[in-house]
């Protein structure tokens, strides 16, 4: 079948069927890659070392939102 058809096929498809259809599809473009996620992991793991022992400072949450919005929206 070929894409057109599968197209033409979901439009005829009930609002709840087709909202099923897109959900599936962008879970399958949302796949982790898992290379990614163990250089992440590994980073989270030394600034959890690395603050736990005192070397790296920590900055509240709220401050932290701030700083972001104030940098990105000109608050």
């Amino acid at each position: 079948m070929s894409s057109k058809e599968i197209i033409r096929n979901v439009l005829k498809l009930s609002p709840k069927e087709k909202l099923l259809i897109v959900d599936s599809i962008l879970k399958s473009l949302d796949e982790p890659d898992k290379d990614i996620e163990k250089v992440w992991l590994d980073e989270s793991k030394k600034r959890l070392k690395f603050f736990r022992v005192g070397k790296l400072n920590g900055v509240p949450h709220k401050i932290k939102y701030r700083q972001v919005a104030e940098k990105n929206f000109q608050l």
